[in-house]
């Protein structure tokens, strides 16, 4: 229960939590039969009826008087997929300002192929969340406090799933070399038998049993650490081609059904929120 306390209390894991929610509203909208489940389940409710008729008496009217039917489900449930991607979006209000630090410090530190394609993951990440946020007065809708307008918001919120499909690319070549480079290096112990000994020179049966034993401990350890390293990695790298689908679909690159995406995105949301649950362990 601390451990979910802490999980939830932290902003990475409630936008972990708001996104499985997300996730779940996407694919019942994408599969018709989960909607038609849900519309039966929602109407066996006690009071369910009573309950929407006095939301249809309202203003604005999200359902009609009655029973629900099943357009009226896909209604809410698009009403409250849009809520939880406006709550998301407010929690991530200012992370573009830790991408462009995460990029600049990678930047200054150099490296190899596999530290500038993170450089660029970085940067266009940064780029998707900074539009996400100059878009924000548009994207809550308040009037009069539009900045951009329609027309403007929508251009500017494909170029910020296509900054985001670029950053998942970049991390996802990224996580292949990483993941090869760990394939490829071999344990070679560091001496020899007898390396560097002066002539005449022996050791000690124990002490030779025991380096014996130290560098057998500290290889199997190595083993470990590049095991977890490993499965880190294939965590990352699967979660990231997954998450393609979302703005590739966005941005018209791929095709893929609405209920798959959602369906990738409930599983990435799990392979990445892991990581930040084991944090609080």
């Amino acid at each position: 229960m601390q451990q979910f306390i802490r999980f939830s209390s932290d902003q990475l894991g409630l936008e972990r939590i708001l996104r499985l929610f997300q996730s779940i509203t996407q694919i019942l909208l994408g599969v018709p039969l989960l909607a038609i489940t849900a519309t039966d389940w929602i109407n066996s409710l006690p009071s369910t009826v009573e309950f929407f008729s006095s939301l249809a008496a309202s203003e604005k009217p999200i359902v009609a008087a009655g029973p629900l039917k099943v357009a009226d489900t896909l209604l809410l449930l698009g009403d409250l997929k849009g809520k939880l991607a406006l709550a998301r979006r407010t929690v991530r209000l200012f992370w573009f300002l830790g991408s462009f630090q995460a990029a600049q410090q990678l930047y200054s530190n150099g490296g190899g192929l596999d530290v500038w394609l993170d450089v660029a993951s970085r940067s266009f990440n940064g780029m998707y969340l900074i539009l996400e946020t100059v878009t924000m007065p548009d994207v809550v809708g308040t009037p009069h406090l539009r900045l951009f307008g329609p027309a403007l918001s929508a251009t500017l919120n494909l170029e910020a799933q296509r900054f985001w499909l670029l950053a998942l690319i970049c991390a996802s070549a990224s996580s292949c070399l990483k993941l090869l480079a760990t394939y490829g290096q071999a344990a070679v112990p560091e001496t020899g038998d007898g390396f560097g000994a002066k002539v005449g020179e022996k050791k000690k049966k124990g002490g030779a049993a025991e380096d014996k034993a130290k560098k057998e401990a500290a290889g199997v350890a190595l083993a470990k650490q590049r095991s977890a390293k490993r499965r880190a990695l294939l965590r990352k790298l699967t979660a990231d081609i997954l998450d393609m689908a979302a703005p590739g679909v966005v941005v018209g690159w791929m095709d893929v059904d609405a209920g798959m995406v959602g369906m990738a995105m409930f599983v990435t949301t799990l392979l990445t929120g892991y990581d930040v649950w084991k944090k609080f362990a």
